[in-house]
């Protein structure tokens, strides 16, 4: 709700409410988003590099009714220099073989 937009509007997110010919919809600025995700987990140098940053993209859609369905696209970080932006500290910390995550898939 009203919180949503609140950080939206104060993290420069712009995002439109639609109409589509199959009903209302929401459309995001991506470039927007994905530059917000890449600065906040201290990737932009890295964003420029020859190799970039590892995002992992889905796509999900489903008939509800006779008229009615979605379509949700989605994605998340998965570069393993990526640093949690409230603590500081690594988002994956790797040990030998062994990889501990702090977030979930």
């Amino acid at each position: 709700g009203d919180e949503l937009e609140e950080y939206a509007q104060t993290n420069h997110l712009s995002f439109e409410e639609i109409k589509t010919p199959h009903g209302p919809g929401i459309e995001f600025d991506m470039e927007q988003l994905v530059r917000l995700i890449v600065t906040s987990y201290g990737l932009t140098d890295i964003a420029g590099t020859k190799g970039g940053v590892e995002l992992g993209w889905t796509l999900d859609g489903a008939k509800i009714t006779k008229r009615a369905g979605h379509i949700c696209c989605g994605f998340k970080l998965v570069d393993r220099r990526a640093i949690d932006p409230f603590t500081g500290s690594p988002m994956f910390l790797a040990t030998d073989a062994n990889l501990s995550v702090k977030v979930q898939s």
